[in-house]
């Protein structure tokens, strides 16, 4: 009369456990979850989100554009293609930039700022648009936005979107326990 337990490791949930953990676990998003609409609203609010380009190597050329916007992206004063994007109202990565390339010591946030800024860059010109796309997003910094990208599958858009959303959400969930 002994109850026999099978514990069986698997990839997914099943059927069954999913509207469940829906309900219950916040931080659970299923990417099959999300539909067709949402995944619309969620594309044209990235597509048009202003975001501040700037001349990562010279600090020099700066615009502000949503990623719908021409591409590809080059400084008109050092021809240069480091090109990264911040949100629109940043004023101060500009003078980051520019004070670096003025050979003048940076304050360790300027530094952190300044990273965070090459970073962007890096992914601006490796993947383009997309990147820009991804970086649009709510709550996604370089690192989040060069892992949504090296996972990316290179045909669907649908699955693109689909990573940024569980990656918002995750942002949201998790910002309050952040040191910064």
């Amino acid at each position: 009369n002994a109850i026999e337990i099978e514990w069986i490791d698997v990839d997914k949930f099943s059927k069954l456990a999913e509207p469940v953990l829906d309900q219950t676990v916040m931080s659970y998003t299923n990417p099959a979850n999300i539909d067709k609409e949402m995944l619309k609203k969620v594309r044209k609010r990235l597509l048009e989100t202003k975001q501040r380009l700037i001349c990562a190597r010279c600090g020099l050329w700066q615009q502000v554009m949503t990623p719908s916007e021409a591409y590809p992206l080059r400084c008109k004063y050092c021809k240069g293609q480091q090109i990264t994007c911040t949100y629109e109202y940043d004023h101060d990565l500009v003078k980051i930039i520019q004070k670096k390339h003025q050979g003048k010591k940076l304050t360790p946030d300027e530094k952190k700022n300044f990273q965070k800024a090459w970073k962007v860059s890096s992914l601006l010109t490796t993947f383009g648009k997309t990147a820009q796309i991804v970086m649009a997003a709510y709550g996604v910094g370089p690192d989040t936005a060069a892992r949504i990208l090296k996972n990316r599958l290179e045909d669907d858009d649908d699955y693109l979107i689909k990573q940024i959303i569980i990656a918002e959400k995750t942002y949201t969930l998790t910002r309050g326990f952040w040191k910064d």
